[in-house]
């Protein structure tokens, strides 16, 4: 006889380890058919196990009146369960000032869960993420090109304390167990909305898998992320295990690591190790710049090390002898990581920091600009990034007569060979656009309506050049 709803979640908890008996939970409760049922069912799970819970609820002002409504239905839904209610409000539009909506309402969101935990002592916050969730997540994060971290999705239980009880529950189950308990629930309008990437992936792709390649695709693909989970869970206990064979002593402001056992390792294990140990010691937050560390990882095979930046103040040494992760003022000698510049934002680049703009008028001309690290380019074709030069760098200083090489221009420029590295060289997917404080590649001069303005902040002290 199949299990009942509430005995699957309940053992599914027990499997995941959720909580124990003596845990205070908070529910987090929208007013959504997802939110209400997993309330519904912690009431009848916690009513045998013992255990505080609350539901709490998050007001975004996103849609007026509605907010209020939703907040009133949950408050009802709490005194029907006998629960302790709490509610934040959170103001989104005010707080939103880049990325996506969504995004800001997230991270307001799970702060006030988190403010509301604190209040009442909850030592979980459950939340009602689904099975369809959880497919939804790994398409969204597979187009993103996002690694096997990110592939596995959404995970049942965070180092946050935040936790999932119905991951392996369908939207559709629930919805089926609410109605046939007499529970209504509010729907909210943007869930539907096609301008949101999640929307389109449910409403869209998801449908169109169905209808095309396999009809349980969407419990397929949530199989396939709680087995990817599993792979990313067993593989950083790998990880893990031959960081720590590998660390040496070292001062403080430094992480050291043995080359000669690091070389052993095969290649892939070798970068990931590499990656944790910057991970680490950069502090939570740093994420790997593509190709970075596989950059340098050839060192251990050289006979002197290769030092490139991987962040502000943040270095990486690789030699034959060891690795070497140490902390101090960007110097001239280091490499800066490769960066992808986004329109209207300041982004930071080793030391340097860049800002791209669209602007209907320009200069007159990049001749014309006064400040050695402000262009005005055209013609580009994205993804624009700033790196450091490569061997057999070519371009075509503007005014010049024809093309050189990178190299031999920075000797006519006089910029010594430590600093060379350093220079930040701007370009996009056909090649170089901007040897930033130098000169600009005469492709990419701006001649029509349509102009990108890039400003560059270089680090304190830098000597200016003439453009």
């Amino acid at each position: 006889m199949p299990r009942s709803l509430v005995e699957q979640v309940r053992a599914f908890a027990e499997d995941a380890g959720l909580w124990g008996g003596g845990d205070h939970i908070l529910v987090a409760c929208s007013g959504g058919g997802d939110s209400v049922a997993l309330a519904c069912i912690m009431a009848e799970l916690r009513r045998n196990e013992g255990g505080g819970v609350s539901i709490g609820h998050v007001h975004h002002g996103t849609r007026g009146d509605e907010n209020d409504r939703d907040e009133e239905s949950v408050r009802s839904l709490a005194a029907d369960l006998g629960f302790p209610f709490l509610s934040h409000r959170v103001d989104v539009p005010a707080s939103h000032n880049s990325g996506s909506l969504q995004a800001t309402a997230r991270r307001l969101r799970y702060g006030a869960l988190r403010d509301m935990a604190r209040s009442t002592g909850a030592t979980r916050v459950a939340t009602a993420h689904t099975e369809d969730d959880r497919a939804e997540t790994l398409l969204l994060n597979l187009a993103r090109g996002a690694g096997l971290e990110g592939l596995s999705s959404l995970r049942a239980i965070r180092g946050d304390g935040v936790v999932r009880p119905l991951l392996e529950v369908p939207r559709a189950a629930l919805r089926q167990w609410l109605r046939g308990h007499g529970r209504a629930w509010r729907e909210d309008p943007s869930n539907r909305d096609r301008r949101y990437r999640r929307s389109r992936v449910r409403h869209e792709l998801i449908p169109w898998l169905e209808e095309s390649l396999n009809p349980r695709a969407l419990p397929r693909i949530a199989q396939a992320a709680r087995s990817l989970e599993l792979a990313s869970l067993a593989l950083a206990e790998l990880i893990g295990r031959a960081l720590e064979d590998v660390l040496l002593d070292a001062p403080s402001g430094e992480l050291r690591l043995d080359g000669a056992r690091l070389a052993s390792y095969t290649y892939p294990l070798r970068l990931l190790v590499v990656r944790q140990a910057c991970a680490e010691f950069a502090g939570a937050g740093w994420r790997a710049p593509s190709g970075r560390v596989e950059s340098v990882l050839d060192g251990l095979d050289a006979s002197s090390p290769r030092t490139i930046q991987l962040g502000p103040h943040f270095h990486l040494s690789v030699g034959p002898v060891d690795v070497r992760l140490h902390r101090g003022t960007a110097v001239g000698t280091l490499e800066l990581p490769e960066t992808v510049l986004a329109f209207d934002q300041w982004v930071r680049v080793g030391a340097w920091s860049f800002r791209m703009t669209l602007a209907e008028k320009g200069p007159g001309g990049a001749r014309m600009i006064k400040s050695p690290y402000v262009t005005y380019l055209g013609r580009l074709k994205s993804p624009v990034r700033v790196r450091s030069r490569r061997p057999g760098d070519r371009f075509r200083p503007l005014g010049g007569p024809g093309s050189r090489k990178l190299s031999d221009f920075m000797i006519d420029r006089g910029i010594p060979r430590q600093a060379r590295p350093s220079v930040p060289i701007l370009v996009d997917e056909i090649g170089i656009l901007w040897v930033v404080g130098h000169r600009v590649d005469a492709r990419a001069v701006a001649d029509g309506t349509q102009w990108t303005r890039v400003e560059a902040t270089p680090p304190l002290g830098s000597i200016q050049h003439d453009g």
